[in-house]
């Protein structure tokens, strides 16, 4: 069974035919690429799988169970978790409050025990900011956990994110252009650390990058969209020279 399975999804926005038909499988511990034109439908996908949306039709399958009508947080605390191709922390709390926020959605903790101080509510608060600076320390902020983000380097801000969306112990991870707007330096070092991720903590994962060299480097497998329908499917280096695929990307008469 899959991690993640999205069946014959299709959504439209008045007469616009966002998502068309779309299938796709992502199975335990698998890095798998979606890319495609800009407009193709790639982040409405994601939209769909988070919960933003509700598909027309169709449906998403996560361990067996359907996700079609949960809300964004619940879905996120079933295991399904996300990044955004537009940076969106909390400017006003520090880099590792960031990280803890996002961890105390999943506490066990009830808001009174909490208000209250009690021994269990500070015991688990203490867990949650060793859990945070570990994820912290993953990414490599753990040198800057009393920062704010803004004070961050742009590349910086990215892998902030990424720690965000570990707090929640997903076991599904939806990256959405990480890599946008990083130097080669950068990439390279968010290369490494999605392929570690992939290999020590066995995620499964989902990458939207526009950046080639990214995808074709660390995915096994790669779904490619075009005006919101799967045009291509397979290892990179069937993608690189699937005519559809490149027609989509150059036009007619185009080359790899």
């Amino acid at each position: 069974m899959p991690a993640l399975e999205l069946k014959n999804l299709r959504l439209s926005f008045g007469g616009l035919a966002a998502v068309k038909d779309v299938s796709l499988a992502l199975h335990a511990g698998e890095l798998v690429g979606l890319i495609g034109p800009n407009g193709a439908g790639k982040t409405t996908l994601f939209n769909l799988v988070s919960g933003v949306y509700k598909p027309d039709a169709g449906d998403i399958v996560f361990r067996g169970e359907s996700l079609v009508g949960m809300r964004p947080h619940v879905i996120a605390l079933r295991g399904v978790t996300r990044t955004f191709q537009n940076i969106r922390l909390f400017r006003s709390m520090t880099v590792l409050d960031n990280v803890k926020t996002a961890r105390h959605h999943h506490a066990r903790s009830g808001s009174l025990a909490a208000m209250l101080r009690t021994r269990s509510s500070r015991r688990e608060d203490e867990e949650i900011g060793r859990d945070a600076m570990e994820l912290l320390e993953l990414v490599g902020l753990s040198d800057r956990a009393d920062a704010l983000p803004s004070e961050l380097p742009y590349g910086r801000q990215r892998r902030l994110e990424i720690a965000r969306a570990l707090a929640g112990a997903p076991e599904v991870l939806l990256l959405d252009e990480p890599a946008a707007g990083m130097n080669r330096s950068e990439v390279a070092g968010l290369s490494a650390l999605i392929l570690r991720l992939q290999r020590e903590r066995e995620l499964s994962i989902l990458l939207i990058e526009h950046q080639m060299d990214v995808v074709m480097n660390i995915c096994k497998r790669i779904y490619v969209l075009d005006f919101g329908e799967v045009i291509a499917h397979g290892a990179p280096e069937e993608i690189q020279n699937n005519p559809n695929v490149i027609e989509a990307y150059l036009g007619k008469g185009g080359r790899a």
